[in-house]
């Protein structure tokens, strides 16, 4: 059976080069090192016997994984401030390392401490979590630069939102919510700034961030008036029925595990010929395990069961393990391919307006062969080719009017 799905699937991967669109934007990876020359240090072999490499440089050339850990984020934030001493600044290069950080988080800890004391001014909160990117306060010029950027994407939005739709276009002080601001808010200031009544809501990935974060700090520096509300959206929140005109969100829905939930309550609070707006990272291309879950080689993370991937990561990167492995379980969604998002969306009552896919770059397409997509769809059988190549996916979706 094995070998005749390898046979169907080596010429998919041929349709697939044929046809699938190629990128026509700027790749959001940065790959320096081509896997296929890249140094093998260890073959790791999951329990269903498949055999994967782990690749020396892979992770990295994807995505600065260790920017994630609070500790190690804080040393290099201080380090582009030209604050870190020249051993830090060694000790920094050092737990980096190649793959994976290095040292324990509380040795790394005992390396910021002394600076989060004597620059407490510049930090958003002195008790630095284990999760996070950006842990310095920004300026008010940092702030009004990116609001100013959200701004002009926003009304670029509104305007193909009003394009497409059959109800009631989007204007003047309708109500907006955005989903997810743990980043800073800037994006639902860029709302308010177009004149409407924006609101933000989070559940901060089920406490892995605190609360206390960037937002704060640039709700302040701003005098908005946006309202950020603490909540989940996969349960009845305190919007009304029929209120808002739009939900927005970027980069959330790959985290909410229950999706028909929180489709029928954006469905409830958008009043008829409402519209939602969705960008999302899916878990399945060769970027998409969001740094925590991203292995050593191309499509290592859907190659392997669940079990695989927690003994995977206890295994090669220790220092990581209790940190990402919660997040993974509580803050990751795995499972939803494009088919069952787009099902989801249907049953809640949505009519979809726009479904844009952008595929991943065609360097890291050829690296997509046979035997990883036959391991792929053993491991999820409900996966298509598509779901493995899309980075990024962005859909509009509507109400229908009364």
């Amino acid at each position: 059976m094995k070998a005749a799905i390898k046979s169907i699937e080596a010429k998919a991967v041929n349709y697939l080069l044929r046809h699938i669109p190629r990128t026509k934007t700027s790749d959001v990876f940065s790959p320096s090192v081509e896997s296929a020359q890249d140094e093998v240090e260890d073959i790791f072999t999951s329990s269903s016997g498949t055999k994967i490499p782990v690749l020396k440089h892979h992770r990295y050339s994807l995505k600065k994984c260790w920017s994630v850990f609070g500790p190690v984020a804080g040393l290099s934030e201080l380090k582009g401030k030209g604050l870190l001493s020249e051993d830090d600044q060694k000790y920094l290069k050092d737990v980096i390392g190649h793959r994976t950080i290095t040292d324990s988080f509380m040795n790394i800890r005992a390396r910021l401490t002394p600076y989060v004391e004597k620059y407490s001014n510049l930090f958003v909160t002195t008790t630095i979590p284990d999760i996070g990117k950006r842990l310095l306060k920004p300026s008010l010029e940092t702030a009004e630069t990116l609001i100013s950027k959200k701004t002009v994407q926003h009304r670029a939005l509104i305007e193909k939102i009003n394009g497409l739709v059959t109800g009631k276009k989007i204007s003047g002080q309708d109500k907006i919510l955005e989903i997810g601001y743990t980043s800073g808010g800037e994006s639902i200031i860029g709302f308010e700034r177009l004149g409407f009544q924006a609101f933000g809501i989070d559940n901060f990935y089920y406490d892995s961030v605190k609360s206390t974060s960037r937002h704060e700090i640039i709700r302040d520096l701003t005098k908005t008036k946006v309202t950020f509300d603490v909540g989940d959206i996969t349960t009845r929140t305190g919007y009304e029925e029929d209120s808002l005109a739009l939900v927005y969100s970027l980069s959330v829905i790959e985290h909410i595990a229950d999706l028909p939930a929180a489709f029928d309550e954006m469905f409830r609070i958008l009043r008829p010929g409402g519209v939602m707006f969705h960008r999302y990272d899916p878990f399945f291309h060769i970027g998409g395990a969001h740094s925590h879950a991203s292995l050593d080689s191309p499509w290592a993370h859907m190659r392997m069961n669940d079990d695989d991937l927690e003994h995977y990561i206890r295994l090669y990167r220790p220092n990581e393990a209790e940190v990402s492995l919660p997040w993974i379980k509580n803050a990751l969604n795995r499972r939803h391919t494009t088919n069952y998002i787009q099902n989801a969306v249907s049953k809640a009552g949505f009519k979809i307006r726009l479904w844009d896919v952008e595929y991943v770059s065609d360097a890291h397409r050829a690296l997509l062969t046979p035997d990883i997509i036959s391991d792929c769809l053993i491991q999820n059988d409900n996966i298509t080719i598509a779901d493995l190549c899309g980075k990024a996916v962005s859909f509009i979706a509507e109400k229908p009017a009364k």
